[in-house]
């Protein structure tokens, strides 16, 4: 699931926040969790957002692209360890300087 993307200081960031992802147990290691991520982030691009962030496992959504917050000149505002908070952007620099609230 996508949703805008919250922000904790006014910035200018047309985003989108991924939800955390689950897929079945018995469907797991087939592909099926990054297909989702895949079409997730395409679709996004298409319709003009200029970055995702999340907050997960940074060596698995490390292969789609997203890189820390803070590698990325943004910050989180809430206490979640800065490996875990995760950004891509679409458009270069967009995320510089957002502070990004994940939980509303």
């Amino acid at each position: 699931m996508l949703t805008r993307l919250l922000l904790a200081k006014p910035h200018k960031v047309n985003g989108l926040l991924l939800a955390p992802l689950a897929v079945e147990e018995k469907s797991r290691r087939h592909g099926l969790g990054a297909q989702i991520v895949r079409a997730a982030l395409q679709k996004a691009k298409r319709q003009g957002y200029h970055a995702v962030c999340l907050v997960g496992d940074p060596a698995y959504y490390g292969r789609f692209g997203f890189t820390r917050l803070d590698s990325l000149g943004a910050a989180c505002n809430r206490q979640i360890p800065a490996a875990y908070a995760l950004g891509l952007e679409f458009t270069p620099g967009v995320l510089s300087g957002a502070e990004i609230d994940f939980l509303g």
